[in-house]
């Protein structure tokens, strides 16, 4: 590595280091489902609702903090974020009723979404350097370390504490401890914006109409949608590990946080190489989507039997590795599609509006229905999901794969 680009490398790092650890909080279900429906007196719906109002904070902001986020120093703008994720996850440590929760929750979604859609531009102005497919499988990969060691330590600290009164407690000021690291990491160590020399395109009226008139960019939208979906519906195979297959709330974490965190330090590079080797983002795809539909027939086949616990991991890992493979892949399609750098974030912040939707539904659907079906009888419908939003996810890769190829035919004929 040159040492005129140390410097870019670390703030490359960074970044990916503070994106891997922001989100533990906000979807704290994920690998601390039951524990914290017991710290907090929570019932599956009351998740959901958290859930959805987290995520309809997201949806309304998303375009807004697109634009914003093209026209703002993103070390800057990363920095606020994590301070205010600090402090709200210091709230939550103290106990707060549900309401209040809720209230956190929308703040919560107010700092990630400012995060996210600053970040798309730079990385895929880092991959410029490097490879589309290699910047963000770089970043899956740190995120990944990131993510792992964290819930890992967390995981720890719960297991040491969770018979006392308040074992959540710990757990989130481990959280809010590893947030104020990044947060002054990304202040002190990510580059800063040089403006000296050149001149910033910012985003205007225009762009944003010009992107709204983009057909693709709204298959892209609905692609992610469906992507996210079958996202949501692997995060309950947690609570399906512990209440139907029998396992411990720690031992159903830690699956969990491999599941989440672990599987991206193999895939996200795996993805990222592949991907710039075959230069066809949206083929590998499809091959995603398919893995998946198989895998979701196969998940209602397999009893919920504690005998069959071994299958219903696997499954999991499998459903993983095609997850974080989307993740991987996903905003390269950008280029491969043709989407000018300077519109990234804006782009991103219309993708991600309807993109992650199913946070605002299906938390809530799928805790209504685990409420009110019998434990193994819901979960088999829960996982019919993930057959019904991976065929929707297939059709759209599809159409993305064709758009690229007939983008490419037109940049070959204009170059002769």
């Amino acid at each position: 590595m040159k040492k005129s680009n140390s410097k870019s490398w670390i703030g490359f790092v960074i970044v990916a280091l503070a994106q891997g650890v922001m989100f533990r909080v906000p979807y704290l279900k994920n690998v601390f489902y039951t524990p914290m429906q017991e710290a907090f007196n929570l019932t599956n719906t009351q998740i959901g609702l958290m859930m959805t109002c987290y995520s309809t904070t997201k949806i309304i902001t998303y375009i807004p903090a697109g634009m914003l986020a093209d026209r703002l120093d993103g070390r800057k703008a990363l920095t606020c974020a994590i301070a205010l994720l600090t402090l709200l996850t210091i709230w939550y440590s103290t106990g707060p009723s549900f309401s209040t929760l809720c209230i956190i929750q929308i703040l919560l979604g107010l700092a990630n979404v400012l995060q996210v859609t600053a970040q798309v531009k730079v990385i895929r102005t880092f991959g410029n350097q490097i490879g589309q497919g290699k910047a963000f499988g770089a970043v899956e990969f740190i995120r990944g370390v990131a993510s792992l060691g964290i819930n890992f330590l967390a995981l720890g600290v719960y297991a040491a504490v969770q018979m006392t009164d308040a074992p959540m407690r710990p757990v989130l000021l481990v959280y809010a401890a590893t947030y104020a690291l990044c947060g002054l990491g990304v202040w002190f160590l990510a580059p800063r914006e040089d403006t000296s020399t050149k001149e910033i395109k910012k985003v205007n009226l225009k762009d944003y109409i010009t992107v709204i008139k983009m057909p693709i960019v709204w298959v892209f939208a609905l692609l992610t949608m469906s992507a996210y979906a079958v996202q949501v519906v692997n995060d309950y195979t947690t609570p399906y590990l512990k209440n139907v297959m029998g396992m411990s709330a720690v031992l159903a974490g830690t699956i969990a946080t491999v599941r989440s965190y672990g599987i991206s330090l193999v895939s996200g590079p795996i993805f990222g190489l592949y991907n710039d080797k075959k230069k066809s983002y949206s083929r590998t795809l499809i091959g995603i989507f398919i893995a998946q539909i198989i895998i979701g027939i196969a998940f209602i086949i397999v009893p919920c039997d504690v005998s069959y616990v071994t299958i219903g991991v696997c499954l999991i890992i499998l459903a993983a590795i095609g997850i974080y493979g989307f993740n991987a892949t996903q905003w390269s399609l950008q280029a491969e599609i043709g989407i000018p750098l300077e519109l990234s974030s804006t782009v991103a912040g219309i993708v991600c509006v309807i993109g992650y939707t199913p946070d605002i539904f299906m938390s809530l659907l799928i805790g209504n229905k685990l409420d009110n079906q019998p434990g193994a009888e819901a979960y088999k419908s829960v996982f019919a999901y993930i057959i019904v939003f991976a065929v929707i996810a297939l059709a759209t890769s599809i159409i993305m794969y064709r758009y690229a190829k007939k983008k490419a035919a037109e940049k070959d004929a204009a170059q002769a």
